[in-house]
């Protein structure tokens, strides 16, 4: 249906404390042919980039390269002291 409605993208929040995102964007991609898939954030300081790139090259054999990741490196740049984002409020 959202293909129908020319839905651009799907994206869920990938949090420890929702349900797995991941495995809700495979499912997704199962019924889906063209919108964008992937998480809304993919928080790299909660899991290891490794993971989250096997993840993410998963979601899209899965979606025929329809997946996208945008990771969340506010916590390590402010971690390793480096100001390169600006603030946010």
């Amino acid at each position: 249906m959202a293909d129908e409605l020319g839905y651009y993208a799907c994206y869920s929040a990938d949090e420890i404390y929702h349900k797995d995102a991941w495995l809700l964007l495979s499912a997704v991609a199962s019924r889906t042919e063209r919108i964008r898939l992937g998480p809304c954030v993919s928080p790299i300081y909660v899991r290891d980039p490794t993971y989250v790139a096997q993840l993410a090259a998963t979601l899209d054999e899965l979606s025929d390269g329809r997946a996208e990741v945008v990771p969340d490196l506010r916590e390590q740049i402010r971690l390793v002291g480096e100001q390169v984002l600006p603030e946010l409020d």
